[in-house]
């Protein structure tokens, strides 16, 4: 009896329809949401852009690759031995030099083992230089001018 009278006063009260009420809470969590997807949006735009831009490489052929390889090793060689004297105070710090100049260069696939051979060969004279094993030095050295 308790509860017929209480659903026949709910039945007589006029209720407000749900949509107006909830409506300014949707279009607020609308405008928020939409808001929050633009900044976040155009952030990772930005970002996206900025990482394209800086990791495009130019275009080469191998056979360009393989010339500029070539060209610049010879070149670099060259200038080592043609300044490069086992006596000279400065012969190891050359040879260093030499090697992290060869380090930096992109090597073409077919010249890896060589240019492998050659860091290494500039290794072991670096090693030899230290222990003052000239003949030893001087053998390398010989490899080197032959390997250019």
């Amino acid at each position: 009896m308790v509860v017929s009278k209480f659903v026949k006063q709910l039945r007589e009260k006029e209720q407000p329809p749900i949509v107006p009420a909830v409506m300014p809470l949707l279009l607020v969590l609308t405008i928020a949401l939409s808001a929050v997807y633009l900044l976040i949006g155009y952030q990772s735009a930005g970002s996206r852009d900025f990482d394209s831009a800086s990791t495009e490489w130019p275009v080469i052929t191998t056979i360009q690759l393989e010339k500029s390889y070539q060209t610049k090793v010879a070149m670099i060689i060259g200038d080592y031995l043609s300044t490069v004297n086992i006596t000279d105070g400065q012969f190891l710090n050359k040879t260093e030099q030499l090697k992290n100049q060869l380090l930096a260069l992109i090597v073409p696939p077919q010249y890896r083992d060589s240019h492998l051979a050659l860091v290494l060969s500039l290794d072991k004279m670096e090693t030899e230089a230290e222990k003052e094993n000239w003949p030893a030095v001087t053998r390398e050295m010989e490899k080197i001018s032959q390997e250019r």
